[in-house]
């Protein structure tokens, strides 16, 4: 009777370890998701910044050619969803997106593009990182991986120790 119990018990330690390895694994995909759609808000920011400086002679001469030119560069970088630069007026100047847009892209606050202090445009971005999928994916079977190597550990070690 007392090691019906005592299995009883160690199955339940057991079962409380593995359910409380699932919720800190989920835990830890939910963190690093939300920590890494904030870093490619922060990445698309700097680069909205960064092509809003970039614009600023394209519209100052009225360049729609290297301006058309400078988008076409963006988007095909890893990150880049859509870009649309629109001059003082509001009228769209250029837009170009891939031709598949994810639907958990970021869109990155509208950036102005200056000539010193006079508005010339704005900037709109949505960015989205294609790697980060692959990345959260690894990083999710990694901490299967070990939890799952750490709860086997422990069904191995305390069977032995109830063995001998």
């Amino acid at each position: 009777m007392g090691s019906g119990i005592r299995q009883r018990l160690i199955f339940l330690i057991f079962l409380g370890l593995f359910v409380t390895m699932g919720l800190i694994g989920t835990s830890r995909y939910f963190i690093e998701k939300r920590d890494s759609m904030a870093n490619v808000r922060i990445q698309g920011e700097h680069s909205g910044k960064l092509i809003a400086e970039l614009a600023a002679p394209y519209l100052l001469r009225s360049d729609l050619r290297g301006l058309h030119s400078m988008a076409e560069s963006f988007i095909h970088t890893p990150v880049a969803q859509e870009m649309t630069i629109v001059d003082r007026e509001g009228r769209e100047l250029v837009h170009i997106a891939k031709p598949v847009l994810d639907k958990n892209r970021v869109v990155v606050g509208t950036q102005p593009i200056l000539s010193d202090t006079m508005k010339l445009g704005e900037v709109h971005l949505a960015v989205y990182p294609a790697e980060r999928e692959g990345r959260l994916s690894a990083s999710l079977r990694g901490a299967f991986a070990e939890y799952l190597f750490i709860f086997i550990f422990n069904i191995c070690k305390t069977l032995l120790s109830t063995i001998l």
